[in-house]
């Protein structure tokens, strides 16, 4: 590899990196936001928004 391919590919790395332990960090901070929901309430609410799915309850006419 030359000279001239080295620098993108520096940058390109460190760019990944950056993103990866931004990733990392971003995932921890949600697991303990989750966490405090259930510590603090286990209401119907919390419950739904500590899931990793939005779940939609509908009732359905008759």
């Amino acid at each position: 590899m030359n000279a001239e391919l080295l620098g993108p590919v520096v940058l390109a790395a460190a760019a990944g990196g950056a993103l990866t332990l931004a990733y990392i960090r971003a995932a921890a901070a949600v697991r303990r936001v989750r966490q405090r929901l259930r510590r603090l309430s286990r209401t119907r609410v919390a419950l739904v928004i500590t899931t990793n799915r939005p779940i939609r309850r509908r009732r359905t006419r008759r």
